[in-house]
């Protein structure tokens, strides 16, 4: 069940068009589109059929709308709608492959120096 709101996460920003910190390129012969996200200081390819948004182009009015809309959602768009989301970046496949949907993630934190990885997992978990 807890997956419900990974999936309606992914019909949200699915109707988020990207425009990103910076334009996305397509790079090299691999078919894959590059993707600069200045906020988590990173970049990231993926193939150019995904569909894909960043935590600057959603537009917290359609975020507000779908967590009312799925309930068991809320509690995913209360973070993601923050400025200070640690949500970055999330892109995917349109095509669901024998009823899998993949997709990618970015979620950018800061870790405190002296941290242990079983403190980061529990931390991130929750």
């Amino acid at each position: 069940m807890r997956a419900v709101p990974f999936v309606l996460l992914a019909f949200l920003l699915a109707g988020c068009a990207f425009g990103g910190e910076s334009a996305p390129e397509v790079t090299g012969d691999n078919g894959l589109t590059r993707y600069e996200i200045s906020a988590g200081r990173f970049a990231i390819g993926v193939p150019q059929t995904w569909h894909a948004t960043s935590a600057a182009q959603l537009k917290k009015a359609a975020i507000r709308r779908f967590a009312q809309q799925n309930p068991a959602f809320a509690l995913y768009a209360s973070v993601v709608g923050k400025k200070s989301s640690p949500f970055k970046f999330f892109a995917y496949d349109p095509v669901v492959h024998n009823r899998v949907s993949t997709n990618v993630n970015v979620f950018v934190r800061a870790v405190p120096n002296g941290t242990t990885w079983d403190a980061y997992k529990r931390s991130a978990i929750r």
